[in-house]
């Protein structure tokens, strides 16, 4: 028998279900079955059991789907439940069997084959396989839904008789449509073909089992075992019932025991089909949290009949007037749930209106109208299970009744007019803290602000278990709840008065469900697959595996081991394994294996190259190497593996998946990891039921989407309430947690209730929907209703309601909106406590170390004034910054390259210092191999080829482009001989501008690459710094003695001049050359000096070299090079901060006095800045040091400081010489 049990709140039916419990537990080796909807539900259970009873042991609770198996499987090992991954793999089978010459998936008709079918790049259809698993899967689904939703004898006909469910009409032989009736359209024809296919897997036809029948028989063959035959639900169900219609269900592990239901919002509508039929014969006590005391179950009956009084199934109003009448009005009938005739526009639970006319509306209570959809559907439908005969326990803790709750503060008064289903809020004091609306900009703020909230109530004697916090998007907030609520523990300060007062206060807390995020094992897979469809190695997906927790677990390999093996894959130039001959990493392997017997180039037989072993520290750990080896050998097998498209041995399979993640004995943090890939072997093992259809292998794309299916992520309960501080857990139906105070967060539009989902494959959507449908949506509106009942003290929303990046407003969920509408009819404005994103909260509401330097620099800056905020705050563009709390970092070793580059361009180059770690090139980012050298690679390629040249040396740089060759630096084949090709036409080009003459000259005396070696100079205060570096071309092999200077670049301008950067370089080693004579020639330290430069470009259309020279005595270069390095670096006894505005050299002649801003910025990005890496993060108009009211006056006076750092002379570029009458080019120059 059903007995059905009522109340306003879940502790009511806790402490009733907690004694029946108690009195039916007889034995205490055969406990009573207790059902709960949720595992957080059954921790507060027991809580609350231990609360009362002092102690609980061998409580049996199970969830609503175990229950049932039980009952109708149990011990019987020859029946299973059908899942709808075995479902989905047969479905995949199937349409893709060809018979008649065409598949079975173009037979569906029209709609199915546009979905199914793409173009190819050849403008030809062509199955698309991800298409195809999407398609079974959500029909393998619905197909179950069908069966469990859609029972007969659910509902009646308009006459009274017992309506027909999908079964009757979708059976075997005799296909009737179900869901469309008599009507035609696209909806007819949408089930006219899943009936067609419904009846291919499920059904006979002829003389021949159904497909599924005969999958089963050829998984036991494969087995050797005996059959197992899987059936849905509702079949499962048909099979307990004996030759004489008896139901006679499993009760091996339930005995005869007492069946205990609780809290219970909602389920499937067979699932109650079942639970009524083993209530025929068992106890079955059903405790159901129902938020109205009064009867609601029909919002359109007649407004008189309110309260009611039940007893054997007899009703009764007040006055013991029988109202059986109203009850018959409760039996749903098919007209009013699945209108199978008429058509019907209303098909979403959210979209029937509640009310018939504005009168109803009015006088309904709006709160419960709204939210209460879902609940009242399935209240209904347990009174009618129990012919309404059940007891209601109208009390909340101390009330004796609904009338007698109490009213005294905003959330009393809010709880007793839903509870008595009234409008009316009764007059009196509204204590306003006890039902809040908070905004904040920012969700660290909105959480600062929850944390206040929660310290204030601890102060005044709240407990942890009295307070929860919930929210339906916690993953978001998980970061906020560290940051603020994971600070100091606990400490004392003094007031001002000298008295020990509590400091920061440090709230223990704990978050009870996992975040849902991918899995590491979905991340290796899609890595392994992804090497599969490339039929290659790339470095980002083998650094992605090799950098994989799961992976590492499963091989043995460490951090630091994946740290090496970069070095020798970037040293190597592996990068991936082409459709040529050439296998990098095939060759990488065997140059570290190599490196073991010999030191020589070897050459294997069959191949033309010959490779060049390697080796380094690293490579000496034999142990790791072997690691390496092996996983580049397993990925190559997996490549030939798949190699075919399709396979046909599922156990190569397995083989190929445990190699990479079958962790043995996982460490704490990845033990969900092997429940996750114990669901993808599970699915590997499902794949062979399409094998077992008939099919002769399954293709990669199949397996790939079914196995990255059965590896995603999925959020899971952790963590026990209120054991470990302050509870935050996810707010999800049928979880309603009894507190005094609750803090709902991410209380926003976007995340709750959330937004309608549409799956237009669904059938049932072409009718009203039927009781116990519900939505998503609603469901999640009733659990908000339930657990606003079950709160007795107090109930904080919060959220957040600014996007400051887009500069947007958000807004709150539509349930604060319904309740700010609600109190508003009673005359009481229910406004938002709004958080600003500055800490301007009074200091007696901070808590924490954080919000209270949050609070001073606030207080600081306000009385400071802002402009003192902004130069404390400024970190570049102001030499003149107020710095003394910065601490000042300069180098004691400069190379040449540094101080160019700060000449060049100054912010740029201290970007470049701040970010050094953060390399744009990511070795193991890389996939494919370079075709060209960089522009430095080329420059330094192009000198040594000079210097070859000119020195008679050129089998050094024949032995130079062979090692390159071998250790892989070189770009392969043709990429290789036309960088050769390019640079050679360079070369002869600025050989031809040199002439005869100075090539000879060159030969003769000058020299290439000498070291200056930690040339001493002075800063400020003093102390030495030391610049060093490598010259180019010198007239002299006495760096002290040098007169002349001659640079090289690869830039290949056709403009009136070289650029202006391209001087820099030989400008500062003719600074430090003349710096040097000071030691060399110190007589002549004072005495002005040349340094003459030559600057040789690739530009055909040039004679000669671009020539300038550098005049000053060795003293004032020595003072020039001190000047330049305090402008780059800073100085740090007088605290100066390193000059940083963005004032590119190539600008400086030619940003013009009229120009502003932001034709500065429009130079700025098309020049100097177009190689810049980081220029995406920063804005030139406001983040280079120049403001645009001022811009004019800052850039005179940024140009003069610039070029007080660059004497050197005018240079000139030489014109484009004329045409002789033999054809030469002359050599005569124009100044620039």
């Amino acid at each position: 028998m059903l007995h059905l049990k009522f109340a306003l709140n879940l502790e009511n039916l806790a402490d009733e279900m907690i004694d029946a419990i108690s009195t039916s537990w007889k034995n205490p080796f055969v406990c009573p079955i207790v059902v709960f909807p949720d595992p957080k539900l059954e921790q507060w259970f027991r809580l609350r059991w231990i609360q009362k009873k002092g102690a609980l042991a061998g409580l049996s609770t199970m969830m609503i789907d175990r229950f049932l198996m039980e009952i109708l499987v149990g011990d019987d090992n020859s029946k299973k439940k059908l899942t709808a991954d075995m479902l989905c793999n047969v479905i995949l089978a199937y349409l893709k069997m060809e018979e008649g010459g065409s598949y079975n998936y173009e037979k569906l008709g029209d709609e199915v084959r546009r979905y199914l079918i793409v173009e190819d790049a050849d403008g030809k259809g062509k199955l698309d396989e991800t298409h195809l698993f999407d398609f079974a899967q959500k029909i393998a689904t619905l197909f179950l839904e069908y069966e469990t939703s859609r029972p007969r004898d659910f509902v009646k006909n308009a006459d009274g008789s017992a309506a027909d469910g999908i079964l009757d009409k979708w059976k075997q032989g005799d296909l009737q449509p179900f869901f469309t009736g008599n009507r035609n359209g696209d909806v007819a024809v949408r089930e006219k073909w899943q009936q067609k296919l419904y009846s291919a897997i499920f059904h006979q036809h002829g003389n021949k089992d159904s497909l599924l029948t005969r999958v089963f028989k050829k998984e036991a063959e494969r087995k050797n075992d005996d059959q197992i035959t899987y059936l849905t639900i509702p079949f499962l169900y048909y099979s307990c019932f004996d030759e004489n219609g008896i139901a006679k269900f499993h009760l091996e592990k339930i005995k005869d025991q007492p069946l205990f239901i609780f809290g219970l919002s909602g389920m499937g509508q067979f699932y109650r089909v079942i639970l009524h039929k083993f209530a025929e014969e068992h106890d079955v006590f059903a405790y159901i949290q129902n938020p109205c005391m009064e009867f609601w179950e029909d919002i359109a009956n007649d407004k008189i009949v309110r309260r009611w009084v039940a007893s054997n199934g007899s009703w009764n109003d007040e006055n013991g007037n029988e109202l059986n009448s109203v009850k018959r009005r409760m039996d749903v009938n098919l007209g009013e749930a699945g209108n199978s005739v008429a058509e019907v526009s209303a098909t979403d639970p959210d979209d029937i209106p509640e009310y018939q006319n504005l009168a109803e509306e009015e006088s309904e209570n709006t709160l419960l109208c709204t939210w209460g959809r879902s609940g009242r559907d399935n209240i209904k439908l347990w009174c009618q299970a129990a012919n309404y005969d059940f007891d209601f326990d109208a009390s909340n803790g101390s009330a004796s009744s609904a009338s007698d709750l109490p009213q005294d503060t905003l959330l009393h008064k809010l709880q007793y007019a839903i509870a008595n289903r009234t409008n009316i809020i009764g007059e009196g004091a509204t204590e306003e803290n006890s039902l809040t609306l908070t905004a904040a900009p920012t969700k660290i703020r909105e959480v600062e602000a929850l944390h206040s909230s929660i310290c204030k109530l601890l102060q005044s004697g709240a407990r942890i278990n009295d307070i929860l916090v919930v929210s339906p998007d916690l993953d978001s907030y998980r970061t906020a709840i560290k940051t603020v609520f994971d600070q100091t523990p606990d400490r004392k300060v003094s007031d001002v008065a000298g008295h020990n007062n509590p400091g920061y206060l440090h709230i223990p807390f704990s978050i009870v469900d996992s975040p849902a995020h991918s899995s590491l094992t979905e991340t290796a897979l899609q890595d392994l697959f992804s090497i599969l469809e490339g039929n290659s190695i790339g470095r980002p997906q083998f650094f992605s595996l090799m950098r994989n927790p799961v992976v590492q677990q499963t091989r043995g390999i460490k951090e630091e081991e994946v740290n090496d093996w970069e070095t020798w894959i970037e040293e190597t130039n592996v990068y991936r394994d082409r459709s040529s001959k050439k296998q990098d990493w095939l060759d990488g392997v065997r140059r570290l294996l190599l490196a073991k017997m010999t030191k020589n180039l070897v050459k294997f037989s069959g191949e033309e190259d010959s490779l060049k072993p390697y080796s380094d520290m690293a490579t000496s750990n034999n142990a790791s190497l072997c690691r390496f080896v092996e996983a580049i050998n397993d990925l190559r097998d997996w490549i030939a593996f798949g190699s075919q498209g399709k396979i046909a041995d599922l156990n190569k399979l397995n083989d190929h998946l445990n190699g990479w993640l079958a962790m043995t004995g996982a460490p704490e943090g990845l033990g969900g990891e092997s429940i996750i890939f114990k669901r993808v072997t599970e699915s590997v093992e499902n794949l062979h039921y399409q094998l077992d259809t008939g099919i002769e292998a399954i293709s990669w794309k199949i397996i790939e989407q079914s196995l990255i299916t059965a590896a995603q992520g999925s959020a899971y309960s952790c963590g026990n309430l209120f054991v470990n501080g302050i509870t935050f857990m996810k707010f999800i139906p049928n979880r309603i947690i009894p507190v005094k105070h609750l803090f709902f967060i991410g209380g926003d539009s976007i995340n709750f209730p959330g937004a309608k989902q549409q799956n237009t494959l669904d059938l049932r959507k072409s009718g009203r929907p039927w009781p116990g449908d519900g939505s998503p949506i609603s469901k999640r509106r009733y659990a908000f209703l339930c657990q606003l009942m079950s709160v007795s003290e107090s109930f904080h929303i919060s959220f957040v309601d600014q996007d400051i990046k887009k500069d947007a407003e958000l807004y709150p969920t539509s349930v604060v909106n319904d309740i700010q509408k609600f109190l508003l009819k009673n005359g009481i404005a229910w406004n938002k406590k709004s958080i600003s994103l500055d800490e301007t909260r009074d200091t007696t509401e901070l808590f924490t170390p954080r919000s209270l330097r949050n609070k001073k620099a606030y207080v600081d800056m306000v009385h400071d004034g802002n402009a003192k905020a902004r130069t404390n705050i400024k970190v570049r563009g102001d030499e003149s910054t107020d710095i003394k709390n910065i601490a000042i970092k300069i180098p004691e070793r400069v190379s040449l390259f540094q101080l160019c580059k700060f000449l060049e361009d100054p912010f740029e180059f201290r970007i470049g210092l701040m970010m050094m770690e953060q390399d744009d090139d990511d070795p193991e980012k890389e996939f494919f191999e370079p075709i060209f050298f960089n522009k430095l690679e080329e420059s330094n390629l192009l000198k040594m080829m000079l210097a070859a040249e000119l020195s008679g040396k050129e089998d050094e740089l024949e032995k130079f482009k062979r090692d390159s060759q071998l250790k892989g630096k070189m770009p392969d084949q043709i990429f290789s001989e036309k960088i050769w090709k390019d640079l050679n036409v360079k070369k002869n080009l600025i050989l031809c501008q040199m002439g005869e003459e100075k090539i000879q000259e060159l030969r003769n005396g000058w020299t290439y690459k000498d070291r200056l070696q930690d040339l001493q100079l002075l800063r400020g205060d003093g102390t030495k710094w030391n610049l060093s570096g490598t010259m180019d071309w010198c007239n002299n092999k006495e760096l002290g003695d040098v007169t002349e200077i001659i640079s090289i670049t690869t830039s290949n301008s056709t403009a009136d001049k070289i650029n202006f950067s391209k001087y820099l370089s030989p400008y500062i080693k003719a600074l430090a050359l003349l710096a040097l004579k000071c030691e060399k020639h110190p007589d002549s330290a004072n005495k002005e000096q040349t340094i003459g430069i030559s600057i040789y470009s690739c530009d055909e259309n040039i004679g000669g070299p671009a020539t300038t020279s550098v005049k000053m005595s060795p003293v004032q270069a020595r003072e020039m090079l001190e000047r330049i390095y305090s402008e780059a670096y800073g100085c740090e006894k007088t605290r100066k901060m390193p000059y940083s505005k963005a004032v590119p050299a190539d600008l400086l002649d030619t940003i013009k006095e009229s120009d502003d801003i932001y034709e500065y910025r429009g130079k700025l990005l098309d020049g100097p800045w177009s190689y810049f890496g980081k220029k995406a993060l920063f804005d030139p108009v406001k983040d280079v040091g120049f403001d645009s009211e001022n811009f004019k006056e800052q850039w005179a006076e940024a140009k003069a400081k610039m070029k007080s750092l660059m004497e050197i002379k005018a240079y000139e570029k030489p014109e484009k010489p004329a045409k002789t009458a033999k054809g030469t080019k002359s050599a005569t120059k124009k100044g620039a």
